[in-house]
């Protein structure tokens, strides 16, 4: 959908990986299937709406939406594949106005709570060389969140060759792609001071202890400053087909260890990636990411 929309909409020398980012992608999925699937029950083009069919389909959706954001997202998704410009139109405007009136947004959190009894437990962990890595590690990374205040996205990019130590202060540069990032906005620099009168909870200290520490088992290749304590999770999956068969009905029997295999309807994305990797992917020279097919049209 994607592809034959952006080649009639943008030229068919427009890449779309360009023009869309894997997160956009991903947000648009689930309206695009309900609009898709509105689309075929009424035998119409999803590419060529009408202002009536497209107001039709959002007050449908509006009647489980939860919030505004759910109209506007839809109303973009199929504007983004529509060749005339329909999220544009001043009856769809007018819609999402009246939506955006009526279904107030409401902050995200409403309640801030009270970091004193956190930092007191934090203080107690002291000093660093008797406390284990786990306890190590959360203690940095809660210490990094409430003094900076930067999101998890941001403390995971944290890279150790983009942290420097000063003398009274430590700087961290982030200079990977965020979700805040933007065309003309700086990216964050965190600025750590050092606090001698308290060292339990010296963050620049911290910094310097859990280095030391993670050094004789970080790969030499490994560059973040975070590393995980745990392993990733394995589960067995069973695969029952009937071979040099095609459909997805000759896919008799299917289980899987992880909390969603368990479902009686459908299959977890780990069965998927099988039934993928043995029906397609496996005799392909290259195998893609299934965003990244999405996002290229030149196969």
């Amino acid at each position: 959908m994607y592809q034959g929309s952006l080649r009639s909409s943008r030229g068919s020398r427009a890449r779309p990986d360009t023009l869309l980012a894997p997160a956009t992608v991903q947000q648009y999925t689930k309206p695009l299937r309900d609009w898709w699937n509105f689309c075929q029950t009424r035998y119409l083009s999803p590419f060529t709406p009408t202002a009536g069919v497209t107001l039709e389909f959002l007050a449908t959706i509006l009647k489980s939406a939860g919030s505004y954001s759910k109209i506007n997202t839809a109303r973009s998704a199929i504007s983004l594949i529509s060749s005339n410009a329909i999220g544009e139109n001043p009856l769809i405007k007018r819609f999402c106005k009246g939506v955006s009136t009526s279904m107030l947004q409401r902050p995200k959190y409403e309640y801030v709570w009270n970091p004193a009894p956190v930092i007191r437990k934090l203080a107690s962990d002291f000093p660093h060389q008797n406390l284990s890595l786990e306890r190590l590690t959360r203690k940095l990374v809660m210490l990094l969140a409430l003094s900076t205040g930067q999101r998890c996205q941001t403390l995971a990019a944290i890279k150790i060759s983009q942290i420097t130590f000063e003398e009274n202060q430590a700087l961290i540069r982030i200079p990977d792609k965020l979700k805040t990032s933007a065309p003309g906005r700086h990216q964050p620099l965190l600025y750590l001071p050092k606090f001698e009168d308290h060292k339990e909870l010296c963050v620049v200290n911290l910094l310097i202890s859990y280095n030391e520490r993670t050094k004789d088992i970080r790969p030499p290749t490994c560059d973040s400053l975070l590393i995980a304590l745990n392993r990733p999770h394995t589960y067995r999956c069973s695969l029952r087909y009937k071979p040099n068969s095609i459909g997805v009905f000759d896919v008799t029997h299917y289980a899987c260890e992880c909390a969603n295999g368990r479902r009686t309807i459908g299959c977890c994305s780990n069965v998927a990636a099988i039934i993928y990797y043995l029906s397609y992917a496996r005799y392909l020279s290259k195998i893609f990411e299934p965003v990244e097919i999405l996002s290229d049209n030149s196969r």
